[in-house]
């Protein structure tokens, strides 16, 4: 891996890390819904998005620093970027025909942190972000045949 492919990794890494911060602090104070253009570098719509996608990225660029490859960072983004595009297709799909009627907030893990119904969209990136664990990882295993 060349020095400015590092730099990228740890550029972005570093921007997932601030992100999942502030993340942490908007939601806390109740803004899990509040949106910045900034976000968008990590995949992330509002400030409860930030919490995951933040986090994601700064494990993901740490774990691909560790293992010095370009070439798969560069694998998980493109496969998150897949995922995020099909979520949110579906997502937006589905709102034009279908009233909401979901589980309740409280019944959510994350209500303790954002305390609203914010709770939706971080269950369903969380598993978007498993899902391109779970692909870049298919990916990987295929090409040990």
């Amino acid at each position: 891996m060349t020095d400015w492919q590092q730099i990228i990794i740890i550029v972005y890494g570093l921007i997932g890390l601030s992100l999942f911060v502030a993340g942490l602090f908007y939601c806390l104070k109740g803004r899990s819904y509040g949106k910045w253009f900034g976000l968008n570098i990590v995949g992330a719509f509002v400030w409860g998005d930030a919490i995951i996608f933040g986090l994601f990225w700064a494990i993901v660029a740490s774990l691909f620093l560790y293992l010095h490859s370009w070439l798969w960072f560069l694998i998980v983004l493109c496969t998150f970027w897949l995922i995020r595009s099909i979520g949110e297709t579906i997502y937006w799909f589905l709102n034009q025909f279908i009233p909401l009627k979901h589980n309740k907030p409280e019944n959510f893990f994350f209500y303790r942190l954002v305390r609203n119904d914010s709770v939706y969209f971080i269950a369903q990136i969380w598993w978007q972000c498993l899902a391109t664990v779970f692909l870049a990882l298919l990916i990987y295993l295929i090409t040990l045949l």
